[in-house]
């Protein structure tokens, strides 16, 4: 006859704690990593976001073709909660063949998180004229 009495049936309890350790462990590991990749999706898309509205600022002062001057002002739903500001550059560039100075145009995009500058194609010459 067999003695069925000590056969072992099913997991031990240090093999159960062992297994939910390891599950624990790479739990924590998945989820550090799902929030680090919506940080940088968030990122990105903020980026995204102020490259695509600075495009479209330049675009809009190109069609409406006057003289830009330093002014400032938010952008149209759903995009409200974006400024916009264009000042002259710091930047002076000289042409030496002409002997003329330009002074291009510094467009940035704000919401209160970080700035987004661009240098505008726009550019004025020591003349005062507007140049594209």
């Amino acid at each position: 006859m067999k003695n069925t009495l000590f056969k072992q049936a099913g997991f031990t309890l240090l093999e159960i704690m062992i297994s939910v350790t390891i599950f624990g462990i790479v739990s924590i590991v998945c989820l550090n990593s799902y929030i680090l990749s919506a940080k940088h999706i968030s990122l990105l898309n903020e980026n995204q976001n102020k490259n695509l509205l600075a495009r479209w600022k330049i675009e809009e002062l190109r069609i409406e073709a006057q003289e830009i001057e330093d002014d400032k002002g938010i952008f149209p739903q759903p995009f409200e909660n974006y400024e916009w500001e264009i000042s002259l550059s710091d930047l002076v560039i000289t042409d030496t063949e002409y002997e003329v100075e330009y002074i291009p145009y510094k467009l940035k995009i704000l919401n209160g998180k970080n700035d987004f500058e661009v240098i505008m194609p726009f550019i004025k010459t020591s003349t005062g004229e507007s140049l594209e």
